[in-house]
C-alpha cells in the first residue's frame, strides 16, 4: 500500500471519530431527556439508517470516484447546474458544521481550565489553526492521527458504558411515557448528527488505495464501531441508577456514565475525549469540503487560486479558504451576530437536502433493485427529517432551487433558439 495514500484502517480512523464527534457526547442526553426510556428504540432505528447511509455513500464512491463526492452523481443525473447547487449546499453547511464541533470542545476545554481567564470561542480559534496545520500534511498522516484518537476515545466510551450497564443500573430496565409525533420528529432530527460525515466520504475516493476493496470494509468497519458506541452509552445513560452514584458534579450527562469507573477523573476524562473527537471531525469535514472547493475550482466554477496542492498533496488554499469561513463564523458567535441553534438549524437542513438531492440523483443511476431501495429509503428518512428545520432555513433553501431551476430553464430555451 503507497504510503501516502488510505488503507481500510486509516480510512476507518477518519470516518469513526469524526462521525462520533461531538454528537456522542450531546445527542444521548437530549434524546434521553425527549424519549426517555423509548430512546435506545430510536438509537437502533438512527444506527441502522446509518448504515444503509454508509452502503449507499459508499457505493457511490467507487461509481463516481473524485474530489467532488456525492455532486458527481447529482451532476451526472440532472446536469452541471445542479451539480454546483448541491455543492453549494454542502459548502454552506461546512463554512458552520466544523465551528459547530470544534466549539463543543471549546466549551469543555473552557471548564476544565476555568481557572483561565479564557473562554470557549479562544480555546476553539486555536483548535481550528491546529486542525488547519494537520490537514497541510498528506492524508495518510491525517488518517492516522484520526485513528489513533478514535481507537483510544472509543474504548473509553466502551469500557465505560458497560461498567455502568453492568455495576450501577437500575432495576427496572424501561418504564413506558407518553411522547408526541412532534417528539419523535424532533428527536430523529437532532440524532442525524449522529451520522453527519458519510457524505464527505466520496470527497477522498482518490486518495484511498485500491477503493473497490479498501471503501467497502472501511464503511462496514465503521458502521459496526459507531453502532457498538452509540448503543452501549446511549444503552448506559437510560438504564443508569444515579441515587448510586451519591453527590457529584458532573460536567455533563455523558460524564455520569463514566463517574462509576474513573470516578473523579471522569470530567478530566471527558474534557479530553470530546476534544479529540471534535478534532477528528473537524479535519474530515474540513478535508472534505476543501477537496470540494479544488474540484469546483478545476471545474472552472470557483477561482483558479483554488486548485493548488501542496507538496503533500493537500489541497492547501482550499483548506485555509473553509478554515477561514469558519473563522468568520467563529465571529459571528462571539459578537452574536448569530446563535448557536441558528447555526445547527441552518447546517442541519443544508446537510440534509444535500443528502435529499443525492438520493434522487441515484435513483436514476442504480440499476440494481436493491440499491434504488436503499436510495427510496435515505430519501423518504432524511425528507421526514427535512419538515422539521428551521422554516426560515427551509425558505432560502427552495429559493436557491427555485433560482437554479429558472437558470437552467432560460439556458436551455436560448441553447434552442
Amino acid at each position: 500500500m503507497s504510503s501516502k495514500k488510505l488503507g481500510p484502517y486509516t480510512l476507518s480512523g477518519l470516518i469513526v471519530g469524526p462521525i462520533l464527534g461531538s454528537g456522542i457526547v450531546i445527542i444521548p442526553p437530549i434524546v434521553y431527556d425527549i424519549l426517555k426510556d423509548y430512546s435506545i428504540f430510536a438509537w437502533v432505528i438512527m444506527m441502522t439508517i446509518g448504515g444503509v447511509f454508509a452502503y449507499f455513500a459508499s457505493k457511490l464512491c467507487l461509481k463516481f470516484p473524485g474530489d467532488s463526492g456525492l455532486t458527481e452523481v447529482v451532476g451526472h443525473s440532472f446536469g452541471k447546474s445542479y451539480k454546483n447547487l448541491n455543492a453549494y449546499y454542502l459548502l454552506i453547511a461546512m463554512a458552520m458544521a466544523p465551528l459547530v464541533v470544534i466549539m463543543v470542545a471549546g466549551e469543555y476545554l473552557s471548564v476544565l481550565f476555568s481557572n483561565y481567564a479564557f473562554g470557549a470561542e479562544f480555546y476553539s480559534a486555536v483548535l481550528m489553526l491546529i486542525g488547519g496545520v494537520i490537514l497541510s500534511r498528506n492524508i495518510s498522516s491525517v488518517g492516522k492521527i484520526s485513528m489513533l484518537i478514535s481507537t483510544v476515545i472509543s474504548t473509553i466510551l466502551v469500557v465505560g458504558g458497560l461498567f455502568t450497564i453492568l455495576f450501577y443500573r437500575k432495576d427496572a430496565l424501561f418504564t413506558g411515557t407518553g411522547i408526541s409525533t412532534i417528539d419523535v420528529g424532533y428527536s430523529f432530527l437532532i440524532m442525524f448528527w449522529s451520522i453527519i460525515g458519510w457524505e464527505i466520504l466520496g470527497n477522498y475516493s482518490l486518495e484511498v488505495e485500491n477503493p473497490e476493496k479498501t471503501i467497502p470494509k472501511a464503511a462496514l468497519v465503521s458502521v459496526i464501531a459507531m453502532s457498538i458506541v452509540y448503543l452501549i452509552v446511549s444503552g448506559a445513560l437510560q438504564v443508569l441508577d444515579i441515587g448510586k452514584l451519591g453527590l457529584i458534579d458532573p460536567i455533563s450527562g455523558i460524564s455520569l456514565i463514566l463517574y462509576p469507573l474513573f470516578g473523579q477523573y471522569s470530567s478530566i476524562i471527558l474534557s479530553l475525549t470530546i476534544t479529540g473527537l471534535c478534532l477528528c471531525s473537524f479535519l474530515m469535514l474540513i478535508g472534505g469540503a476543501s477537496r470540494l472547493v479544488y474540484a469546483q475550482a478545476k471545474d472552472g466554477v470557483f477561482p483558479k487560486i483554488f486548485k493548488y496542492r501542496s507538496n503533500t498533496n493537500a489541497p492547501l488554499s482550499a483548506v485555509l479558504l473553509m478554515v477561514f469561513a469558519n473563522f468568520l463564523t467563529l465571529f459571528a458567535v462571539y459578537f452574536n451576530l448569530i446563535s448557536f441553534n441558528e447555526i445547527i438549524a441552518a447546517v442541519n437542513a443544508f446537510l440534509i437536502t444535500n443528502i435529499i438531492m443525492a438520493a434522487v440523483a441515484s435513483i436514476k443511476v442504480f440499476e440494481n433493485v436493491m440499491e434504488k431501495g436503499f436510495a427510496v429509503f435515505l430519501l423518504v428518512s432524511f425528507l421526514l427529517m427535512f419538515l422539521f428545520s428551521s422554516k426560515m432555513v427551509i425558505l432560502i433553501i427552495l429559493a436557491m432551487l427555485f433560482g437554479t431551476v429558472v437558470y437552467t430553464l432560460k439556458n436551455n430555451n436560448y441553447n434552442i433558439k
